[in-house]
């Protein structure tokens, strides 16, 4: 009933049709989801949480009546209590017709030396490879031959650090294999679907929470993204949900100096793609002063921002802007212009719906934090940074913003703008980093 999932007692009792939580305990097996080890140090099963800060009490428990230890770290994923269990079953029927693809696309040499490494180290069961490409150099596609291969030998797990990400990777794997149950988890999903069975599963990195250990291959998207890299509990997830004797695949177009180093000395087994699929360099970044604020707080578009969206009338635009507050102001003022305006951030519940509207061209200028840096792609685009010189755009968030144009084989080039008050370190390294990889 639920394959490759760690599910509670009361999670499993509506689809048990148990009468009792008793009852539904009685048809699991139990694994205690907080207990204590040796050392007397509490550990949260389901998430890996010590942190003693992060552990509650309640003195008299509705479920067992006493004082009972529950985990705040992954309480919004629902309670865990030290009376309460994990129950793990992995008995669903292993599908090797899964495997077959029907994507008819052609890899470049560079992409398929690429692919074939991945498989080479998968069948040598290397516990972690890097997959290093360029911002638009087709990683997906990339990875079908090893998701090929693995599933020969079971599910799948590929996991994104952002549900845009995840709501635009599961219908392109659904595509190319249309044999394969394909299932995205995130915490927006239905409750009543939350436990379908598939054979690949595109989860956010906090869903793998939720997964049990039995993938083959386990593969992180934009693995230097927030919040995998500020969370050891996520790396900890992706390391314990592996099957053992599997593999791990890290994805990446900007990855730390410490996984360069190590690529470099050979300790890290990788697969290195500098150039994208059509061939054409990535849009170097340009810099540009603008005071934009000022003119935006009167209603008006300053020079600069108004001759670049004015270059490019005819073509869809993201700005991206430090603040969730800059939103609304970057939005009216640019809607003096004959252009239609929306704004996207982590919190805006129509997010899906209005990425989809400019998407498909009913939106012509998508105002956006930092949430779309990353892991969306839009043909024909044109981008533009306001007050690059925040701190929250680091080199590796400017090389990514950078590489959302220019990705279409149609128009591989593109135009970005960084409009700054002062230009950063962050700043010149991106652009520094990118002429590099053009070379």
């Amino acid at each position: 009933m639920f394959p490759h999932r760690q599910i509670t007692a009361e999670e499993a009792a509506p689809h048990l049709e148990a009468a009792t939580i008793r009852h539904a305990e009685q048809l699991l097996n139990e694994n205690d989801a907080i207990t204590r080890i040796p050392a007397q140090k509490t550990i949260c099963i389901r998430c890996g949480n010590t942190d003693a800060a992060l552990f509650g009490t309640v003195k008299n428990c509705a479920r067992c009546h006493k004082e009972c230890t529950y985990c705040r770290a992954c309480v919004d994923m629902g309670a865990i209590r030290s009376c309460a269990s994990l129950y793990t079953l992995t008995d669903a029927p292993h599908r090797p017709e899964a495997g077959s693809t029907t994507w008819d696309g052609t890899l470049t040499p560079m992409q398929q030396n690429a692919a074939d490494t991945l498989v080479r180290g998968y069948e040598k069961r290397l516990p972690e490879q890097l997959l290093w490409a360029v911002c638009g150099a087709g990683k997906t596609e990339m990875l079908f031959p090893v998701i090929t291969r693995a599933l020969q030998d079971g599910p799948v797990a590929l996991a994104a650090p952002r549900r845009d990400v995840v709501q635009e990777l599961a219908p392109r794997l659904a595509s190319a294999f249309p044999n394969a149950r394909v299932h995205a988890l995130h915490g927006d999903i239905p409750a009543e679907t939350r436990y379908t069975t598939a054979d690949i599963y595109v989860a956010t990195t906090h869903q793998l929470f939720r997964l049990a250990p039995v993938f083959p291959l386990v593969i992180i998207d934009e693995v230097d993204a927030f919040p995998y890299t500020l969370d050891a509990r996520l790396k900890k997830a992706a390391a314990r949900i592996t099957a053992p004797g599997g593999s791990r695949i890290d994805v990446t177009a900007t990855p730390s100096r410490n996984q360069r180093r190590l690529q470099k000395s050979g300790k890290l087994p990788a697969a290195v793609v500098p150039r994208r699929f059509h061939g054409a360099d990535l849009p170097v970044p340009r810099l540009s002063w603008c005071r934009w604020q000022k003119e935006a707080a009167a209603g008006r578009v300053s020079g600069p921002l108004r001759i670049f969206l004015e270059r490019h009338a005819d073509r869809p635009v993201m700005l991206f802007v430090a603040h969730v507050d800059d939103l609304e102001t970057v939005a009216c003022a640019v809607n003096i212009l004959p252009r239609t305006v929306t704004t996207v951030h982590a919190g805006e519940p129509e997010r899906s719906s209005r990425i989809h509207a400019f998407r498909n061209g009913d939106v012509d200028v998508l105002v956006t934090t930092t949430i779309l840096e990353r892991g969306v792609t839009i043909p024909r685009v044109q981008v533009a940074v306001l007050s690059a010189e925040a701190e929250i755009f680091t080199e590796t968030a400017l090389i990514q913003i950078a590489g959302r144009a220019g990705r279409s084989a149609s128009e591989p080039s593109g135009d970005v703008a960084f409009f700054h008050e002062g230009a950063t370190v962050a700043m010149w390294r991106a652009v520094r980093t990118i002429r590099e990889l053009n070379r």
